[in-house]
């Protein structure tokens, strides 16, 4: 095993082999990266992706609280790398970056791994796969009987973090359900960022053949940042705020049968659904 050493408080552990990701085909150059929470603390999710930045050549661009993140990959441009999430894709050609999308929208306590495929993909992918692929899984219900886990935290600058997860399952279904709240500030520019987020999902196996999956993430955001390219607190000439509010919704379904050894079908259907709205003009709040 590859061990990563992050700058921020998490730790992964990247698994080198071949592993099924990314609608499950097989890639000898794909990396997955459970994500482990050290001592409770975390922090955004930018932070942490520069923790795979030696392993994977990443680069991260936040324009500070509230502002729009975006993820390079082998130098290519933000909107050459799909972004997934749960399988699904979630690039937005809306976007002042392109096709970009904006990480700062994912709530790092609400996923489970990350995994990625460095290389042109694009053959599978479509063109916004051309530097790579970063697929978000969030978590899922993994254990029989009925579990549950909550976490907060709070800091400077209004810092504060909170949310919970429950699961419940046996040998055919197992099913969970998890929510998130977070929110940062900047007492020097008055930029904040504000996310509300859910998951849940319901796996069953009702036989030895066939499995299938229902899933759903909602992630609201609301925030304020100077502009882009505004030169941010220190250098910006024009004061005002703006604000960057989104609802980012992911649902599907999948279902699989067959021997893994002769034949085996895979079926799956999901939406992914977003809705935005920025003000240049208007000084945030929250």
């Amino acid at each position: 095993q590859l061990k990563v050493r992050p700058t921020s408080s998490f730790s992964y552990a990247a698994r080198s082999n071949s592993v099924p990701v990314l609608g499950g085909e097989m890639f000898e150059c794909a990396r997955e990266y459970p994500i482990v929470f050290a001592r409770g603390q975390g922090g955004p999710l930018p932070a942490v992706l520069l923790g795979l930045r030696e392993n994977e050549n990443l680069f991260v661009d936040r324009a500070g609280t509230g502002g729009f993140s975006s993820l390079y990959m082998r130098g290519a441009e933000s909107s050459h790398v799909l972004i997934m999430i749960d399988g699904v894709k979630v690039n937005d050609p809306t976007t002042t970056r392109g096709s970009a999308y904006d990480l700062s929208s994912i709530d790092i306590f609400q996923l489970e791994r990350i995994e990625v495929l460095r290389g042109p993909a694009s053959a599978i992918y479509g063109a916004d796969a051309l530097a790579g692929v970063v697929n978000f899984i969030s978590k899922k219900g993994r254990q029989d009987g009925v579990a549950g886990s909550a976490y907060a935290s709070i800091g400077q600058y209004d810092y504060q973090k909170a949310g919970g997860t429950v699961s419940a399952g046996n040998d055919v279904v197992r099913a969970m359900v998890s929510a998130g709240y977070s929110y940062e500030g900047s007492s020097a520019d008055d930029a904040y960022l504000r996310l509300n987020t859910y998951s849940g999902s319901v796996r069953f196996t009702p036989g030895e053949t066939i499995e299938g999956e229902v899933f759903g993430y909602r992630t609201e955001r609301r925030g304020a940042a100077f502009p882009d390219d505004s030169g941010g607190s220190r250098l910006a000439v024009n004061r005002e705020l703006t604000l960057r509010n989104s609802v980012d919704t992911v649902y599907g379904a999948s279902l699989a049968g067959g021997n893994v050894n002769t034949l085996r079908v895979f079926g799956s259907a999901s939406v992914y659904e977003r809705t935005g709205a920025n003000n240049d003009s208007g000084h945030g709040s929250n």
